[in-house]
């Protein structure tokens, strides 16, 4: 990323290749025939590439919602080599989720598939990383939770602070390049299948593909304050999420609500992201982030 920015760049969850099965679902018009020919044409050809990057997508979307951004910013806050505690001293991150998440890269890492060298690497970095980071965790949270840093005085913190920062390093630098691998592999991947969608009539599924495509490229041009294009892309959301209440009227029960939970999470990154293009605060901008990552959640648990 450039410099200059107003914006923190934070990851985005990633959509699993199984999500959008909600879409196929949700068909409104067509005949069923054609909606099940348009989900075959979408998914690939190999069912094994699919069942890595879910691995991989399973992984990188744990160390995400477990908030390792965030942690290992606690960790540096806590500054345990010049802290006084005059203050109680709060840290935690779930040492539980980055096991599975590291157990999620493994599984991947272990299939064996052409074409996949970019994620690989990026799995190789969280795997190393991403464990040393575990065992780290696994002494400092009782540490913390338990005070007892006021009995030796942060001496133990103070000799896990280099391992520390680290394994937090090595982990969201990792994330930073699985991101950009997996991200690569779903656009070429949703590209396809909203064209799929769109030829066989599955309206739902060809606006809600493109809807969270575009999702993921105004993160990144919000990122770069590239305003003019994030713009055209909120235009093409907007028209998208317009078919989409059309669409949600002629349901019922929970394809109805699941749909409304994504596009309720849409809407509100477009919201925040319209606030961020006029106020320029951080905050907004982690708003939109939020958003988008609470649609993705959403999408992969209607699949």
């Amino acid at each position: 990323m450039n410099a200059v920015h107003t914006a923190t760049r934070k990851t985005r969850s990633i959509m699993a290749l199984g999500a959008l099965a909600l879409a196929l679902s949700l068909a409104a018009c067509g005949d069923k025939t054609e909606t099940a020919q348009a989900g075959a044409a979408a998914r690939p050809a190999t069912a094994n590439i699919d069942e890595k990057y879910n691995a991989y997508v399973s992984g990188f979307n744990r160390l995400q919602t477990n908030q390792t951004q965030k942690s290992a910013e606690d960790w540096t806050r806590i500054n345990v080599a010049k802290n006084d505690m005059k203050n109680n001293i709060y840290f935690f991150n779930n040492d539980n989720q980055v096991v599975q998440a590291v157990d999620s890269l493994k599984a991947g890492r272990a299939m064996k598939v052409d074409g996949t060298e970019a994620a690989d690497r990026a799995a190789d970095k969280l795997i190393e990383n991403g464990d040393a980071l575990a065992a780290q965790l696994r002494e400092m949270n009782p540490y913390f939770k338990s005070a007892a840093y006021r009995d030796d005085k942060l001496a133990k913190a103070k000799a896990a602070d280099a391992p520390m920062r680290a394994a937090y390093t090595g982990v969201l630098q990792g994330m930073e390049e699985m991101e950009a691998a997996l991200g690569a592999h779903q656009k070429k991947r949703d590209t396809e299948r909203a064209e799929a969608y769109k030829k066989a009539g599955n309206m739902t599924g060809y606006h809600l593909t493109i809807a969270t495509l575009r999702g993921s490229d105004l993160v990144d041009a919000a990122s770069e304050s590239d305003f003019a294009q994030a713009d055209k892309l909120v235009a093409e959301i907007d028209a998208s999420l317009a078919a989409l209440r059309t669409e949600q009227a002629k349901l019922k029960g929970p394809q109805a609500t699941s749909l409304g939970s994504i596009t309720d999470q849409l809407n509100n990154m477009l919201g925040s992201y319209r606030s961020f293009k006029q106020r320029k605060e951080p905050r907004d901008f982690d708003q939109m982030v939020r958003a988008y990552n609470s649609a993705i959640t959403y999408s992969n648990a209607g699949q």
